[in-house]
């Protein structure tokens, strides 16, 4: 069972060790994936996730801020 903790932190580590991203978009990433963590808990199951889990995940993203007035997740409707 991949837990989504562990995926995350591999992740993470995989993406600074690479040079396929800038260091401003890998720390975007972590924040990003951090907050996956804190939505759906580090112990979940990775194959337990489903459409409406993430959907959820959207909409709770939309309501948090990111810092410069506005919302964290701002997810284009062409992309739910």
């Amino acid at each position: 069972m991949a837990k989504l903790g562990e995926y995350i932190a591999r992740h993470v580590v995989l993406t600074a060790q690479s040079s396929s991203l800038a260091p401003s978009r890998a720390r975007d990433l972590e924040i990003r994936l951090r907050r996956a963590s804190q939505f759906f808990g580090a112990e979940r199951d990775l194959t337990s996730i489903r459409v409406d889990d993430v959907r959820g995940f959207k909409d709770w993203l939309q309501h948090l801020p990111n810092g410069r007035g506005g919302a964290f997740g701002s997810i284009s409707a062409s992309r739910s």
